[in-house]
């Protein structure tokens, strides 16, 4: 899958109408940087018009004039107030309401979000800080909707442990975000967390965003826009952008989650080519031929019903399959069988199923699957992907000889 990736089209906006949002980073960490970039780009981000912007500082030391010089014009108003100026008759309909620098978060920031931003049809607020545990903050956590913060520094490590801790009620959901977060470091970017959801009809359906800065620039940049979408919808996802795909250039695609979205703009997708019984029309070569089993077994293994950890550890289990010569895949990419050996054929979400599961009591393994195992761990397959120990127990070899030793007449094709 090196170069390919799934698509989301335009339009997807991650900040929807009154929405609530906290920027968290170190001093110079690009939090200004990024609220700049996002405004000068709100098309990209907002689903409605902007028509201004109103700028709180609350720090007496900083003056808000680059966001006049960058932003302002005849038909786009920056309002800059200072905190202690500040009073809610001077919030206006469809601005972004910024709180800039905010190290005390006084009863009229509070207010704002939990009354005004609603009620008086803010676009969407942006409180900006350095760190989210400087006192009442945590709170805010509880209804902001979002957090966009970089997991780099012990600032950020400690908010993902703070994140993960009370706002995951899963062990699924947990894992979820320590993979999110870890793509965050590799590319060091920021990343969206929607800690809480609305009631809207037009409610978001990702969990996170990856690189969210990037996404004016999804053309140049080394890392694109990536976005994770809420358990509960990735089936949906999955329906929605099965048929769209984009080549970038430097961007390997085995290094990410396959069940995660890159975000670029329309014009670079394509729908992918398909005849009437839905099989690819790429050249017919090896290459092609090993390139479409690789996606039909994902596609496989994401359409399951599997939870998202069950999932990684099949893609482990399926890697090392796909790199033996012992085992032929069907075209399809739905069954698999030992090479010469037709009765082995079993449908390879079967075996996925038993093998990326931890072993039940006193579990009588299926032979066909303990032999399986024997010939991975043959080639070097560690036995760390294996989850079910039940299945690394030696068969009676004479009770399987039957099964494994009859000469075929017909099997799928090679591989490769």
């Amino acid at each position: 899958m090196d170069g390919e990736a799934l698509t989301l089209p335009q339009p997807f906006h991650p900040f929807f109408p009154n929405s609530v949002n906290i920027i968290s980073a170190h001093t110079n960490g690009g939090k200004t940087t990024f609220l700049l970039n996002v405004l000068k780009n709100s098309k990209l981000y907002f689903p409605t018009k902007i028509e201004g912007v109103t700028l709180v500082l609350c720090n007496n030391f900083v003056d808000g004039n680059n966001f006049k010089e960058e932003l302002e014009t005849d038909s786009f108003p920056v309002d800059i107030i200072y905190l202690d100026n500040f009073d809610v008759e001077l919030l206006k309909e469809n601005y972004i309401l910024i709180f800039e620098d905010v190290s005390v978060l006084s009863q009229i920031i509070i207010d704002c979000v939990n009354i005004h931003v609603h009620h008086l049809n803010i676009a969407s607020a942006f409180i900006v800080c350095q760190s989210v545990f400087y006192d009442k903050f945590r709170t805010l956590l509880s209804t902001c909707h979002n957090i966009i913060f970089a997991y780099s520094g012990s600032n950020g490590i400690r908010l993902s442990k703070y994140i993960n801790q009370y706002f995951c009620a899963s062990d699924e959901l947990k894992s979820y975000l320590n993979e999110i977060c870890s793509i965050s470091v590799l590319t060091n970017t920021f990343v969206l967390l929607q800690l809480n959801q609305t009631a809207r009809l037009d409610q978001p359906k990702y969990f996170a965003i990856v690189g969210i800065e990037n996404l004016p620039k999804t053309d140049t940049v080394h890392f694109p826009t990536i976005v994770f979408p809420q358990l509960s919808d990735k089936e949906s996802f999955y329906k929605m952008y099965q048929d769209n795909e984009v080549e970038l250039d430097g961007f390997d695609a085995s290094k990410y989650p396959s069940d995660a979205y890159i975000l670029v703009p329309m014009k670079n997708v394509r729908k992918k080519q398909s005849d009437i019984s839905g099989t690819s029309k790429k050249l017919n070569t090896p290459e092609s031929k090993w390139n479409d089993l690789n996606k039909q077994i994902r596609e496989e293994i994401v359409t399951s019903n599997f939870k998202h950890k069950k999932q990684l550890q099949a893609f482990a289990i399926v890697s090392k399959m796909l790199k033996n010569s012992d085992f032929l895949f069907s075209r399809d990419g739905t069954k698999v069988q030992i090479k010469d050996m037709p009765k082995t054929q079993v449908p390879i979400i079967d075996f996925l199923d038993v093998a990326a599961r931890a072993s039940a009591p006193n579990e009588v393994p299926n032979p066909i699957f303990v032999h399986f195992v024997k010939l991975m761990r043959s080639k070097g397959a560690p036995l760390s992907i294996i989850k079910n120990k039940s299945l690394l127990y030696k068969t009676n070899q004479k009770s399987v000889n039957k099964m494994l030793t009859v000469a075929p007449k017909k099997q799928f094709g090679k591989n490769k």
